[in-house]
């Protein structure tokens, strides 16, 4: 039974994965967030979860694999598959755990499902420890944050996934299925624990933002989101992009959006700052527009800066300074040609060092290959 609740853990995937709303493309929220959902529904692990490394232990070649889970696979658990039509999740399973094995990301690619793909490309990154081949998040910027942390063996990463999984990032990394509230938090602990396992102590971080309007002599200050759960740098051109919105429709009060173009060692080469009175105003421009920004480019590291500028409502002068201390969640990895070009001593990731490995910025997508079984409801 431990093999077959591996077996059902895509389905689980591919038929019951809801989806976070969608940020918008370049923007890193913090404004505060709305009330959480409700605890997730049982999960589908078994009582006692085979680990990672024993299923891996196990694993011989696809065929033998295939051959034992259909032996394995009772009619009723059949029936139901037949019904998703995902004909191919015991092949999936099987290609999936040789991906795992080989550390190979690239036999993801071959898995019928996109939540399989992703969920390979996951456990591909956290048997291998390589972060950069964590698989893109959904409904946030960058790369899976639960997939980072472990993968990279840091309960310090854990601020960056969601509120609701952060006490399940960190039982992981402690391999304590006691600090769990559910069951699929004791499942990921028994079947990732054993591999994360760290004694490493969740860093301490203080994080925050604020946006101060001085106007005839007087000051307003407005104290924002946390941004606890950090920022990601994105790879433009040979230096990055990086988008932050403070503020916004969970706070009264002014809300300010900030564009920057960075340089690889984040020396500031273009900024843009706009800000909203209200949560129903437009943006307007902020002008004479001073950017300090204080950090490295690295995973994990402190990114703090404040940003001045000015708007003038007809006679009247505005002095806006925004101010915000946060960390990076991740760091897109620029291309090879650009650190050799500008001479910036960036050491490749452990995956651009293994010639049979290749990092995954997002998935494939393939005309033939549907992003859920046919049948399944969504």
């Amino acid at each position: 039974m431990r093999r077959l609740g591996f077996l059902l853990l895509p389905i689980s995937l591919a038929c019951g994965q809801t989806e976070a709303p969608a940020t918008p493309p370049g923007v890193s929220s913090v404004h505060s967030a709305p009330p959480l959902r409700e605890p997730p529904a049982p999960s589908p692990w078994p009582p006692e979860a085979a680990s990672l490394r024993e299923s891996l232990e196990r694993f011989e070649d696809i065929r033998r694999c295939e051959a034992s889970l259909r032996a394995e696979l009772p009619t009723e658990v059949a029936e139901v598959l037949a019904d998703l039509a995902y004909d191919s999740v015991v092949g999936d399973v099987c290609a999936g755990l040789s991906a795992v094995k080989s550390e190979d990301p690239t036999r993801c690619d071959a898995l019928s499902v996109r939540a399989v793909r992703e969920g390979c490309l996951r456990r591909v990154a956290i048997w291998s420890g390589e972060p950069e081949l964590c698989p893109p998040a959904r409904g946030v910027e960058g790369r899976d944050p639960l997939c980072l942390a472990w993968a990279a063996r840091d309960p310090g990463l854990c601020d960056g996934v969601s509120p609701t999984e952060r006490t399940a990032c960190l039982a992981v990394l402690a391999n304590a299925a006691e600090r769990c509230r559910d069951d699929r938090c004791r499942g990921w602990v028994q079947r990732y624990g054993p591999v994360v396992a760290t004694d490493t102590k969740p860093r301490r971080r203080v994080t925050g933002a604020s946006i101060v309007v001085e106007r005839g002599g007087e000051s307003e200050r407005y104290d924002r989101g946390s941004l606890q759960r950090g920022l990601v740098l994105r790879a433009h051109e040979c230096g990055y992009e990086l988008t932050l919105q403070i503020g916004g429709a969970y706070e009264e009060g002014p809300s300010a959006t900030v564009h920057m173009t960075l340089r690889p060692d984040l020396a500031t080469e273009a900024v843009d700052g706009r800000l909203r009175w209200t949560s129903t105003a437009p943006p307007e421009p902020l002008r004479a527009v001073a950017l300090e920004l204080h950090g490295r480019p690295t995973r994990g590291a402190r990114l703090r800066g404040t940003l001045r500028g000015e708007h003038r409502l007809g006679s009247e002068l505005r002095k806006v300074t925004v101010t915000f201390d946060t960390w990076l969640r991740d760091v897109e990895p620029l291309d090879a040609h650009c650190t050799q070009a500008r001479g910036v001593n960036q050491e490749p990731p452990p995956s651009a060092r293994r010639t049979k490995r290749t990092v995954h910025r997002s998935p494939r997508q393939h005309p033939s290959r549907p992003n859920s079984p046919a049948a399944a409801p969504r």
